[in-house]
């Protein structure tokens, strides 16, 4: 399996919650997919790796988009395709947390702005 990755974005989940990589890409014979991926990471090997089980789900985006969430029509197998989105991850992390950073700077400039407006 050869997957095109187009975007890949870290959500740090609130202050406690498991963060994860939410990944657009596309295959070849599915067409554009979403995956959502909590990978565990190894600090000897400074990388994400896969455990036994990964938790990787996968969704065609076009379905996301008309609100399809059903198992069965917008459901895959999400090991079936977490090897090479995990090494998506680890190969675009240095970009994918750039892109992290500027986004929470940009967020918290709103944030202070509107803070600002309200005293």
């Amino acid at each position: 399996m050869k997957l095109k990755i187009n975007n890949i974005q870290y959500h740090r989940n609130g202050i406690c919650g498991e963060p994860f990589y939410v990944i657009n890409f596309n295959d070849k014979e599915i067409g554009n997919m979403i995956g959502v991926v909590f990978p565990v990471y190894d600090e000897k090997k400074d990388q994400y790796t896969n455990d036994f089980n990964p938790k990787v789900a996968v969704f065609k985006t076009k379905l996301l988009g008309q609100g399809n969430i059903n198992f069965g029509e917008n459901s895959f197998r999400g090991d079936h395709f977490s090897d090479e989105l995990i090494k998506a991850i680890n190969k675009n992390k240095k970009k994918t947390m750039e892109s992290y950073t500027k986004s929470v700077v940009k967020n918290s400039k709103k944030i202070i702005k509107k803070l600002k407006q309200a005293s």
